[in-house]
């Protein structure tokens, strides 16, 4: 008897409680342990209803928004560091900082981004408007030199990937081995 009273307790908590806390807690709008902007509640509307976008959309604000999912992320991120994994979501971390995976320009996009903007401005040339560009991390290390030094041991597969993942990003890399390092890379 106790044991039922324990699944319909446990089958009330799951089905009523969590999706409650989820729908009505406090809501963050970025995750930062991802990368990534959480999804918003959708609208309803006829529209949205028929083509199954609200459902899909309410799927994705509790799969974004359910409770504890910081905590989750950030054990799941704890995990796949002590693990070995440098990289998560686009990110890799190198001595305490963050960069992002570097990614090919795309020049018609930059080319039609600014075109949309100069369309803006001529079409309301009395609203003030100012523009700024933030560099990325590939322009932040662009001329910045790096020294590796690498002695040995499996280590320096690790210093490869360093070393390849810097050299994307336009750092200038120098890499100092020890004979006990080119035992497992040719320099």
């Amino acid at each position: 008897m106790k044991t039922k009273a324990l699944r319909t307790v446990l089958f009330f908590l799951i089905i009523i409680i969590i999706p409650a806390f989820t729908l009505f807690g406090e809501k963050e709008t970025v995750s930062y342990n991802e990368n990534k902007t959480l999804a918003e509640f959708p609208t309803l509307s006829f529209q949205s209803y028929k083509n199954r976008s609200f459902m899909k959309g309410v799927s994705a604000y509790f799969s974004d928004h359910f409770v504890l999912r910081e905590q989750f992320i950030k054990i799941k991120n704890q995990i796949d560091k002590s693990i070995g994994k440098n990289e998560i979501n686009g990110v890799f971390e190198i001595d305490g900082s963050l960069f992002q995976t570097f990614r090919n320009v795309d020049y018609t996009l930059t080319d039609r981004n600014i075109m949309a903007l100069n369309k803006f401005k001529s079409r309301y040339p009395e609203t003030p408007f100012d523009f700024m560009l933030v560099p990325t991390a590939q322009e932040m290390l662009k001329n910045k030199t790096v020294v590796i030094g690498v002695s040995g041991g499996i280590a320096v597969y690790k210093a490869c990937d360093i070393v390849s993942r810097l050299k994307k990003l336009n750092a200038n890399v120098h890499v100092i081995m020890t004979n006990n390092a080119t035992e497992f890379v040719t320099p």
